[in-house]
């Protein structure tokens, strides 16, 4: 794998910064049941670590299987990805509806993590239609790094750093936007994005 990477010269493709509101999107080597072909939202990075959703792995269980105040709701459209290998019993979520659900933190532009006490409250909206798909997102667990991790597994280029717009990242529900995402950074990204997740068994 490691040949393969300095073949291709993985190093030096990351020209953005890992800040918050940046994406990180997991090498086609990284071999990891939460972050292979993954594509994380970096919701918070500073001294003490870092805190991220995975954007695009989705489970079959919809929040009326998890959270007994969704029981009487139809919820198929808000799917769920798992946000990452910690505290995996727990429910998250962003949103772009400051109006509607208060006390989030502001990520970047109109993109707001939950505070995790609205729940009754989001169950009353969806219930009224009052908030759709495009303007809610929910996982389970979150992806978590302590001070300093982050910053060493990329350089060991394990992520490339990316951006997209908040409107993208809350209307897109494909798993395909780790192949997409990294078509569009440049061409040796596209390139990328087509190797097998395991060469030596292609």
């Amino acid at each position: 794998m490691e040949q393969i990477k300095q073949l291709f010269n993985f190093n030096n493709l990351n020209s953005l910064k890992a800040e918050k509101g940046r994406i990180l999107i997991s090498d086609p080597f990284l071999n990891d049941d939460y972050f292979s072909n993954s594509v994380i939202l970096l919701c918070e990075l500073n001294d003490k670590g870092a805190f991220g959703l995975v954007l695009n792995h989705y489970i079959d269980e919809e929040l009326s299987d998890l959270m007994n105040k969704f029981n009487s709701l139809n919820t198929t459209d808000f799917k769920i990805s798992l946000g990452g290998p910690v505290d995996t019993d727990s429910i998250y979520y962003i949103h772009n509806r400051p109006d509607l659900i208060e006390g989030s933190i502001n990520i970047y532009d109109n993109l707001f993590l939950g505070n995790g006490s609205n729940f009754d409250d989001i169950a009353d909206f969806i219930k009224e239609n009052k908030i759709s798909k495009d303007e809610i997102k929910f996982f389970l667990g979150y992806s978590g790094w302590t001070a300093g991790q982050l910053q060493e597994e990329l350089k060991k280029n394990s992520w490339f750093v990316g951006s997209l717009s908040a409107k993208t990242i809350m209307e897109y529900h494909d798993t395909d936007i780790w192949k997409k995402t990294l078509e569009k950074m440049s061409e040796k990204h596209r390139v990328i994005s087509n190797f097998p997740q395991n060469p030596m068994l292609n």
